[in-house]
């Protein structure tokens, strides 16, 4: 009687988890009314990103300011693997902020991947007598799952 142990589920190796789009090299400069942030996007698989500007009135121990008076690259943007220089105008003055030295500003990107789906075994994982066809699902739209039965 041959023995099969399910152990796919701790032998998995997903791929669902897209990689991140990356923001460096922020840089904030201002020019009377207007602060000028600079930054550079890049996401290792192309996708567009939602870019965000927050802003800290305390030195950078939060960041709840949600600047209103903005132009330029912020919204949908597109982004590219090797990265793109990319600068956003904030009129802080329109925004009623008063001049001060503990700002600070932060550039988030998000690439709207969003979480992904645990993917469910079936049958679930144990000790079967007989052969046993396992099938994976994830109910994530587009996801891939990359498997391996010999731990390799």
């Amino acid at each position: 009687m041959k023995r099969i142990v399910c152990i796919l589920t701790a032998l998995l190796t997903l791929s669902l988890l897209a990689a991140a789009p990356v923001v460096s090299n922020v840089v904030a400069a201002q020019s009377g009314d207007v602060i000028l942030i600079s930054y550079r996007l890049s996401h290792p698989d192309n996708l567009p990103c939602e870019i965000q500007l927050l802003v800290s009135n305390d030195g950078g121990a939060s960041y709840a300011i949600i600047p209103e008076s903005l132009s330029g690259d912020f919204g949908t943007v597109a982004a590219t693997s090797d990265g793109a220089q990319y600068r956003i105008l904030w009129n802080y003055v329109q925004d009623e902020m008063i001049d001060g030295d503990s700002y600070r500003v932060k550039v988030i990107a998000n690439d709207e991947a969003g979480e992904v789906a645990e993917p469910v075994f079936v049958p679930a994982g144990g000790t079967y007598d007989d052969e046993v066809s396992v099938t994976i699902v994830c109910t994530t739209d587009d996801a891939t799952i990359y498997y391996t039965i010999d731990a390799r």
